[in-house]
């Protein structure tokens, strides 16, 4: 009776550290939180909080009839008690002086194990008895599980028993014989049965049935507290065994998209480093293209500044023109003068003959044009060297009017050496007048054509000058328009530099991912062989026939 007390204790622990793995992994699914999860398991260990903070005995575990659980931290701290929970009992000692429940905690962090030591019963505190208890650490929450209860316990109903029969006896050897032998045959019978059963189930063999006894002894509770917990195992273990099969699912699941994600995540690695070099190529070309913005904004400084030369010679074009034109108009005055002289020389060298007496002031009025014949056509020579190429038939003119007052000059003279060639001078003087007037009509007719083609120059200086204005206009907006390029093309490099670290940054984040991907994947095969190592071990269980 003390061994089989012992292995209820120690199936009692064991189920509650089963009940509090079943209740974590509804905390790790979010169905229950860990404070709910841990009440829960309390009140099935032990029973309901009241309101005067302690805790009516009410397990569907029998531990006997002053047995009950209790769950210490590792410091002594009374987490589950049905009188002083949360009280710190480290420094506890029985009526020896045994520090009971530091050994206990030692006891149940070296793989678990049974401590024994004197204490109060609980209907009365002046008894002292022997109580032992198992004592083992959950895995999960690191509590310290102890179910305990009095050896006393163990040995009620048999001690009952042998008094039953010792009062038989007396009355009866013949009927105490008959008596004890079918008594002892009630006992033995479902602890024999009970016996087999456990040894069952050590096996792992759920699939048996415990007939529930309608006894209200130890041995009825005892079976009755067996056939409870084979039910537990058995839902508990089919539990785990379904949540084998959906764990190993989720795990290849979980494998495949590892797979597919790092497959994914190599071609958007290599598409990244694709855009990453493009973008390197697109900050160089976006440099290359500033540099030329830049020599492009000088050449149009230049330009703007030969313009603007260009623009002031034809000002001075025009300056030029202008002042031609005045000198053209001056000549056509002094050539209609001239043309008038000549006719009045014509006239009076045609009355010479009969004026001989008035020769002397004529010679003088000949002396006086002829004087200004050569200074009109030494002006006219300089008129004509300004005007350049144009102004070659108006030279050669101005030089024969020269020749020609050098020659009136010589004639004059002449006539002053001698008068009696006057005649013949006369009519050669006629002879030249005459040409003279077609050389100034000549002349005339050239001052016209300079002072035509000067209107044309004046006319093509000024749409010149149209044009060089537009082209001032067309280069001051290029030279506005050149900043805002420069200042685009700056941005694009600045932007193209920018997604060029960005891209790298990304390919090294993918980098990174894909490392994740494959711990990931490895700690999937890794569960999934885990799963199967748990799969074997719930297949050994076996939980129907």
């Amino acid at each position: 009776m003390d061994q089989l007390g012992k292995t209820t204790l120690q199936n009692g622990v064991e189920m509650a550290i089963q009940l509090i793995d079943s209740t974590n992994k509804q905390v790790e699914q979010g169905d229950l939180t860990l404070a709910e999860a841990q009440e829960r398991v309390k009140v099935y260990l032990i029973g309901e909080m009241n309101a005067d903070g302690k805790r009516t005995i009410s397990s569907p575990v029998d531990l006997g009839a002053n047995g009950y659980f209790v769950v210490y931290d590792e410091e002594g701290l009374e987490v589950a008690h049905p009188t002083i929970e949360g009280k710190n009992v480290w420094e506890a000692k029985d009526v020896d002086g045994k520090l009971l429940v530091q050994e206990q905690i030692k006891v149940a962090q070296s793989g678990g194990g049974f401590v024994e030591y004197k204490w109060a019963i609980p209907t009365d505190e002046n008894v002292i008895e022997k109580k032992i208890t198992f004592n083992k650490v959950d895995p999960n929450w690191g509590w310290i599980i102890s179910a305990g209860t009095y050896e006393m316990d163990f040995n009620t109903g048999a001690n009952n028993v042998l008094k039953a029969l010792a009062i038989t006896l007396i009355l009866s050897l013949l009927i105490g014989a008959i008596i004890s032998y079918f008594f002892a045959r009630r006992i033995s019978k479902p602890i024999v049965a009970v016996t087999s059963h456990v040894q069952e189930v050590a096996n792992g063999n759920l699939a048996l049935e415990v007939t529930k006894q309608r006894r209200s002894d130890e041995i009825g509770e005892l079976v009755n507290g067996f056939s409870s917990m084979i039910e537990n195992l058995k839902d508990l273990i089919g539990k785990v065994n379904r949540s084998v099969v959906s764990v190993t699912s989720t795990s290849q699941n979980l494998s495949a998209v590892a797979e597919e994600t790092t497959a994914s995540s190599e071609e958007v690695g290599r598409a990244i480093q694709e855009i990453s070099q493009g973008a390197v190529q697109q900050a160089s070309d976006a440099e290359r293209t500033f540099n030329a913005t830049v020599e492009l904004a000088n050449q149009i400084k230049l330009l703007s500044e030969k313009t603007q030369q260009m623009s002031h010679a034809s000002e001075q074009v025009v300056a030029s023109n202008n002042v031609g034109m005045s000198s053209v108009e001056i000549l056509k005055v002094k050539s209609n003068e001239t043309e008038i002289s000549v006719t009045q020389t014509k006239n009076v060298i045609e009355s010479l003959s009969e004026k001989v007496k008035e020769i002397g002031t004529i010679i003088e009025t000949i002396n006086q044009i002829s004087e200004q014949t050569n200074l009109l056509a030494l002006n006219a020579s300089i008129e004509a060297a300004r005007a350049g190429e144009h102004g070659k038939g108006f030279a050669v003119v101005a030089s024969e009017v020269r020749k020609l007052a050098e020659g009136t000059s010589q004639a004059t003279e002449k006539v002053r050496q001698t008068l009696s060639g006057i005649i013949e001078v006369t009519n050669i003087a006629n002879k030249e007048m005459e040409k003279t007037k077609n050389l100034a009509k000549e002349q005339l007719f050239a001052v016209t054509e300079t002072g035509d083609s000067f209107s044309q120059i004046e006319i093509s200086v000024k749409g010149i000058a149209t044009i060089i204005s537009e082209v001032n206009e067309n280069i001051d907006l290029l030279i506005n328009s050149k900043d805002d390029v420069s200042n685009a093309v700056e941005r694009i490099a600045s932007v193209s530099e920018e997604s060029a670290a960005s891209t790298e940054q990304i390919s090294s984040s993918i980098d990174e991912q894909l490392r994740a991907i494959v711990v990931v994947s490895s700690a999937a095969n890794e569960l999934n062989e885990l799963i199967t190592d748990l799969k074997r071990e719930v297949e050994k269980f076996k939980l129907e026939e």
